[in-house]
């Protein structure tokens, strides 16, 4: 997907009161134990008819202890329909509320570790709970069907496309009762909204999805080797319909906007246990999570299957991957008929972050859904299958572009897994024998000239090309599933509510029957470890994503804050990562001996020029987030103050501090004007005492960080000119590593050193409060080994000349990278800089604050 697909939230943190508590807490686990129900009747009133619910404080919920007598526990218990003669204990579920759990039940150990409240249920009750099992787990609508319409020249009159010149002649167009379902929908969700209790709500809609036990159960009973909700979402798809022939020897798929590529192990999965005997070839698109041009929002940095396979993505001319673009399309063109078969498949999971304009999500994504459906037009051979992620059926545009695919296609459904998340609008239009371009090929040919995000462009069709059949079809779809939607987000709030509920304790129930529906409908098991995709484990890279457990996703909490609680959570989030990075001792001294080995197979990669670095795989992603979202908030505060006119200088000013004395300048001299950066140079003055520092101003904070290399061509400058000795050792210090060309020619440099350690300075930063940044001792420079590295550098066509480094993205490839002995101190080097960094942006937008 191009959107970044939320993982499972954390559990909740839970808070407890000291006085007269029967609570006992363990300092290193969040789960509260409290004794058993037989010594609960001396307790202080823990379910008595005169205590205290429990209440909130600081959006956690308190559990408050008073006495109470065996008859108020009898009370309680029989109000709450719970069997008194089971075996019970009590516990608290994520979000601190009151369960309790009959260990004489069996249950699917797919469930968290939570343990919940098991009630009795009438056969009344039952039935109810079972209907809304039928409900959840099988809400699809066919716009085109052989069963629906019963005649094939029903269709043939029904879906006629008309002449291609009339085509995107016209402006967009609305359905007035279709406006009403938007509206209707965007008050229910914005009434629904937590606002600063995000973090709270996230969780305890986890917690009471219906599907909430599918996820672990299918981790555990059949290990695919990458588990995600888009796992579990396309195996659905691929078990409820005929995607894949029986019998098929040859089988080829493209997967659009795929990150980080569930549809692809899925299918995979699907195949070696449906289709055996099946001879499959897939390539893969979506915006490449190596290109440090992209904003972290719009593209998904997870590349665990990507980074393994390579040779099988599409990115493009430009290296972008953006499916938008007519060069990414035409190579994927190139790629299919390289592949010498018809393409049977095209799937197509693209979104875009809406979390500012929340309630236009369907506007926001109807771009890149053209061009996703353009493209799977383009590439598709006849007789093949479509699977498109759409969200809401409201605008003019997804009108235009059903009817479109209805018309190409002998079926058509619209389908919302039961693993999709129930308050999302997110649905998949599954399309089912494609007619071919032959007949369609002037059309498709017009619809291209449209073909990119930016364009301004007319509806598809005018309202009066589109059969009022097909648009009162398409306004009970909508209607439909906009009403499954609106009926989440209310059982959401009133659990949320009332956890105390018969509705809530009946959660349990309905989760296993819905597990049960899923296995029954979806069967899946092991498939043997030589059927994967990769023959290693799809792991993280805990130097990008540190196992930090108490940092959780925050943006979606942040975007949604006033601006003093976004500079407030922004400042909590920067004291927590200091913290957690200062005290990482086990790695507080990092180096490696400097190796040659992986300069052999260097080339120049080049691709679409860009300035400042959005994303980066070579520092941990939220740090870099976080430095980018405190320049954003400073820009924000000076835009709606007085303060307009602040003298920034983005030219970046590399100062060689020899240890003779002597100092020479590249660029500006703005030390001046960058006290932060004067006072650096002071503090490296006492501390590093005749030494050879190579040293980078600090940036004037008013934009992400440069792709600049200038710092790097220093050092190339001064090892290559014989500036210093054989032998002599050189800091660099606050010089960015963030991109994949800046770490191509840090560890090429590097090589002619003996070693390179990393000196961390955030202890040094807390206690005095004074900036410090992480600096890179190079030691000792072997000088036999400068002519070989120019020599190298020159064969690759590696210039100082800004013509040639023009567009230049790598000078080897991101797996040497990564695998490189040079990756772990790289990414703490830049991830301790982003956090200095932040933090100087930090004390900037406070005192702005203060002068407001």
């Amino acid at each position: 997907m191009n959107t970044i697909e939320t993982s499972k939230s954390n559990q909740m943190d839970h808070d407890t009161t000291s006085e007269s508590s029967t609570v006992n807490t363990d300092e290193n686990d969040d789960n509260l134990s409290l004794r058993p129900m037989s010594s609960l009747s001396s307790c202080k009133g823990a379910f008595g008819v005169t205590a205290a619910p429990p209440t909130q404080a600081g959006g956690r919920e308190r559990l408050l202890s008073s006495s109470a007598n065996e008859e108020a526990t009898q009370d309680f218990l029989h109000a709450q329909r719970i069997n008194p003669q089971d075996k019970t204990e009590y516990d608290s579920n994520a979000a601190g509320k009151q369960c309790f759990a009959s260990t004489g039940l069996k249950r699917r150990s797919g469930m968290n570790n939570k343990t919940k409240r098991f009630v009795e249920l009438t056969e009344e009750e039952k039935e109810k709970v079972e209907s809304l099992v039928e409900s959840h787990c099988n809400k699809i609508f066919s716009l085109k069907s052989p069963n629906k319409n019963n005649s094939s020249k029903h269709d043939s009159a029904l879906f006629v496309l008309p002449p291609a010149e009339t085509l995107l002649t016209g402006p967009e167009w609305k359905v007035e009762r279709l406006q009403q379902h938007k509206r209707h929908l965007n008050q229910v969700k914005g009434e629904a909204e937590r606002g600063e209790d995000m973090e709270h709500w996230t969780g305890h809609t986890f917690t009471v999805n219906p599907a909430v036990l599918v996820f672990n159960t299918v981790k555990e009973e059949a290990n695919p080797e990458f588990i995600s909700q888009a796992f579990l979402k396309f195996y659905e798809v691929l078990c409820q319909f005929p995607i894949v022939p029986r019998g098929e020897l040859k089988f080829n798929s493209v997967h659009l906007c795929e990150a980080p590529g569930a549809f692809i192990v899925a299918l995979n999965h699907y195949l070696k246990l449906h289709r055996p005997h099946a001879k499959w070839s897939w390539i893969g698109n979506t915006l490449h999570p190596h290109y440090e041009g992209s904003k972290a929002s719009e593209c998904i940095s997870d590349d665990r299957i990507i980074l393994h396979t390579l040779q099988n993505w599409a990115f493009g001319a430009d290296g972008t991957g953006n499916i938008t673009l007519r060069c990414c399309l035409e190579q994927i063109k190139e790629r299919c008929q390289a592949l010498g078969d018809d393409i049977n498949l095209v799937t197509a999971d693209g979104s875009i972050d809406c979390q500012s304009n929340p309630g236009e999500q369907e506007s926001t994504t109807s771009r890149l859904h053209y061009c996703e459906v353009l493209a799977g037009l383009e590439i598709l051979a006849r007789g093949g299958n479509m699977v498109v992620k759409m969200f809401t059926f409201f605008e003019s545009s997804s009108i235009s572009l059903l009817y479109l695919l209805c018309c190409v296609f002998d079926e058509v459904h619209v389908v919302k897994p039961i693993t999709s998340k129930l308050g999302n609008s997110e649905v998949y239009v599954v399309n089912l024998g494609y007619q071919g371009q032959g007949p369609i090929r002037r059309h498709l040919d017009r619809l291209l000239t449209a073909y990119c995000l930016n364009a301004e462009c007319n509806a598809i069709f005018s309202q009066s090309q589109i059969p009022l059949e097909f648009q009162n079809s398409i306004t009970k779809c909508g209607k439909y599933f906009m009403e499954h939607q609106v009926n989440a987000i209310q059982r959401n709030a009133r659990l949320y509510k009332d956890p105390q509920g018969l509705e809530y304790a009946s959660c349990d129930h309905l989760q296993q029957l819905v597990l049960d529906e899923f296995l029954k409908k979806n069967p899946i098991k092991f498939i043997d470890s030589s059927q994967r995709i990769l023959d290693t484990d799809a792991k993280w890279d805990i130097n990008v994503h540190p196992n930090f457990s108490k940092h959780k996703k925050w943006t979606a909490c942040y975007a949604r804050n006033g601006q003093e609680k976004k500079l407030q959570y922004l400042n909590d989030r920067l004291c927590e990562l200091v913290d957690q990075y200062a005290n990482r001792k086990n790695q507080r001294y990092l180096f490696y001996y400097g190796v040659d080995v992986i300069l052999d197979g260097m080339k120049i990669t080049k691709g679409k020029p860009f300035e400042f670095i959005g994303t980066s795989r070579f520092c941990f992603e939220k740090i870099l987030t976080m430095y980018i979202t405190y320049i954003e908030s400073k820009q924000e505060i000076l835009t709606s103050s007085e303060v307009l006119n602040v003298p920034e200088n983005n030219e970046d000013t590399v100062l060689f501090l020899r240890d003779d004395g002597s100092d020479s300048i590249n660029g500006q001299n703005i030390l001046e004007q960058n006290r932060d950066t004067e006072d650096l140079i002071k503090s490296i003055k006492v501390d590093y005492p005749n030494c050879n520092f190579l040293l980078q101003s600090y940036p004037s904070y008013s934009s992400p960080p440069t792709s600049s290399c200038k710092g790097l061509e220093e050092l190339y400058r001064i090892i290559s000119s014989n500036a210093v000795s054989d032998g002599a050792t050189i800091y660099l210090v606050n010089i960015p590593l963030l991109s994949r060309l800046q770490n191509s020619l840090f560890v090429v440099l590097s090589s002619c050193f003996e070693t390179v350690e990393l000196e961390q300075n955030l202890d040094h930063q807390i206690h005095t409060g004074i900036l410090c940044p992480p600096v890179l001792k190079l030691k000792s420079l072997d000088a036999s080994k400068v002519q070989d590295v120019v020599e190298l550098l020159r064969d690759v066509g590696w210039s100082l000349e800004a013509a040639e480094k023009k567009g230049v993205m790598e000078l080897m490839d991101a797996l040497s990278l990564i695998r490189s002995v040079s990756h772990q101190v790289v990414c703490r080097y830049n991830a301790e800089m982003m956090l200095v960094w932040s933090s100087a942006v930090d004390a900037e937008v406070r005192d702005l604050k203060r002068h407001m």
